[in-house]
């Protein structure tokens, strides 16, 4: 159990496993030290945001749970494998988000959010939106985004990101090595 084992935990980085979004709640509700937190590629938080629901929670309720026992979060990344084109556009999270007032570095790989997402948590830290294909960048979210430090929009370049990605486009995915990891090779 990781509240029971490490309250002062000040960094959580859970990459590709299987937590559901039930048991992360319950974890990130007994770490109030928690600084930095990172979801990435974890099949059952995915299928959580892709749903809206899923063990009974939302990954929504989670970023909830997240803001109110957590205030010293300062960067929080949930990053999908990749963008699913013609899901639906949820932003839930991002609503929950504009919760944690202490947030200096965003970081949404693949997320559905749309433009209204967006613009609900844009404030002054780095923020990330690479592969998030249903915000449309336009001339009016370019001066929504003019505050920000560091800001990665959805169609920049890959160049350091540190985990491996899905193309949107499936038919163009070819996964080297182990099923469902590795980078995707273009033909």
């Amino acid at each position: 159990m990781i509240n029971c084992r490490a309250p002062r935990l000040k960094s959580l980085r859970l990459i590709t496993c299987k937590i559901t979004t039930q048991v992360l709640t319950g974890a990130v509700t007994a770490l109030p030290m928690l600084e930095e937190l990172e979801l990435s590629i974890c099949a059952s938080v995915a299928a959580a945001h892709q749903s809206g629901r899923a063990s009974g929670h939302s990954l929504a309720e989670t970023c909830r749970a997240l803001a109110k026992a957590c205030p010293l979060l300062k960067r929080l990344r949930l990053n999908k494998y990749c963008f699913h084109r013609g899901s639906d556009v949820r932003d839930s999270e991002a609503m929950e988000i504009t919760e944690m007032r202490g947030l200096r570095c965003l970081q949404l790989f693949g997320n559905n959010l749309s433009n209204v997402g967006l613009e609900d948590i844009l404030g002054g830290c780095s923020l990330d939106i690479r592969h998030c294909f249903n915000v449309e960048v336009n001339d009016e979210t370019r001066l929504m985004c003019a505050r920000l430090q560091t800001l990665r929009l959805p169609d920049n370049s890959m160049d350091g990101y540190d985990l491996s990605f899905g193309s949107p486009y499936p038919e163009m995915n070819v996964y080297p090595g182990i099923p469902g990891l590795g980078f995707p090779t273009i033909l």
